[in-house]
């Protein structure tokens, strides 16, 4: 037999700061697993806003479909909200000059959300 302690029992146990800290820490990391799970819960049918990222995406599809060499968004304006729709207006910069302005809706038909340009309008100068 060794005479050397085992691993186990060499180790000195933990001090009771340390075990309240680890408690503390993983009762922080619980509380705000469940904030964004709960904010993902309660903003999952909420419309995206003007300046969203789904929005710029699909303003790009359009202009890309509309043949618009956009060089950037000069800026986006929320005309109108409600629970069930949003009426926007974006300012596109274009290569070479003038500008683009899109005025489009975004809405709920049954569970999805769609989109509608109402207007595209080149701007020179």
């Amino acid at each position: 037999m060794s005479t050397e302690p085992s691993t186990a029992a060499a180790r000195p146990p933990a001090s009771r700061f340390w075990r309240i800290a680890n408690m503390v820490v993983l009762g922080a990391l619980i509380i705000v697993g469940l904030l964004i799970a709960i904010g993902t819960i309660v903003t999952r049918n909420d419309l995206p806003a003007c300046d969203s990222r789904a929005m710029r995406d699909t303003l790009s599809d359009v202009n890309k479909k509309n043949q618009a060499n956009a060089t950037h968004y000069n800026g986006f304006e929320t005309l109108s909200s409600s629970p069930d729709e949003i009426r926007c207006r974006a300012d596109l910069a274009l290569r070479g000059g003038g500008r683009i302005l899109i005025e489009y809706r975004v809405f709920r038909q049954g569970k999805e959300k769609r989109y509608e340009v109402t207007r595209y309008d080149r701007v020179t100068g």
